[in-house]
């Protein structure tokens, strides 16, 4: 028997060291390009598939890489994904993955209507592993490779493997933070290509005092100088004055038209 359980014990610690190696990337690696397109996360494995438009030969490579549950017992079956909403705008903003864990089944059975929140999906899940995943970051990797025997042959919870905030990582990817007058500047001697896609900061503070900003369902836009600049929002603004002169953008450039003299923002965030 303790032949046995060194055996699987030495197996299983063998598997973490090798997945650490790999850091988790492709398993979260679809679901960030889902929302990077998107500014949502899929409400589903099947709605990530399905965005994929997977061919036969690529479906099998991130079977392989991406979904299947190494540290499962077994190997036979499928990391699960949910995602997670932001309970103030209904929004899908994080998701977590969970393995089966070290007794090879899965435990949770969480439906598509039974709402995750960001506030509460640590008590809605029954894992081996929930006090690891404190959010202090984008992406959470934690997990306990800790080897139990009881748990390999009666074990009822789940592993989390990854915790992933969508929506702090896109605002992590702004590093710079720009004045309209100086983003203007930039837009004039770079060339557009190398300039949309970029998540930036925009600071609106110090500009002309008649800056008029305008706001029409979820966009808002002003004019300075010839450029007319609007950023599509990330979610409805609340109060009707709350953009002003003063505060700090952060979204990702989607179109520069310079002979039209405008340019787009999206996925915009009011920082401050």
């Amino acid at each position: 028997m303790m032949i046995l359980w060194f055996g699987l014990r030495k197996s299983y610690q063998n598997t973490f060291e090798k997945l650490e190696d790999k850091r988790f990337i492709f398993y979260e690696t679809p679901y960030l390009n889902y929302y990077n397109f998107n500014y949502d996360c899929p409400s589903s494995f099947e709605a990530l598939l399905e965005f994929l438009q997977l061919n036969r030969s690529d479906y099998q490579y991130l079977i392989n890489e991406s979904f299947i549950d190494y540290l499962a017992r077994g190997n036979d079956t499928l990391i699960r994904y949910y995602p997670i909403y932001n309970r103030k705008n209904k929004k899908r903003e994080s998701f977590v993955l969970l393995s089966a864990g070290i007794d090879g089944s899965h435990d949770n059975d969480i439906k598509q209507e039974d709402t995750l929140f960001i506030d509460n999906w640590t008590t809605k899940i029954i894992a081996y592993n929930p006090e690891t995943y404190e959010k202090t970051g984008d992406t959470i990797r934690n997990y306990n490779p800790n080897f139990n025997i009881y748990n390999y042959y009666f074990g009822s919870k789940d592993l989390i493997i990854q915790y992933v905030d969508c929506v702090q990582r896109f605002k992590n990817r702004a590093r710079y933070t720009y004045t309209v007058n100086e983003f203007i500047e930039l837009v004039k001697e770079n060339d557009k290509r190398d300039l949309e896609r970029k998540v930036i900061k925009l600071k609106l503070i110090n500009q002309d005092d008649s800056l008029s900003v305008l706001k029409k369902g979820e966009y808002f836009y002003f004019n300075y100088g010839d450029f007319l600049i609007q950023f599509n929002l990330a979610s409805k603004i609340d109060k009707e004055n709350v953009i002003d002169n003063t505060n700090l953008i952060l979204g990702k450039i989607s179109e520069i038209n310079k002979s039209e003299k405008k340019i787009i923002l999206t996925n915009c965030f009011i920082v401050e």
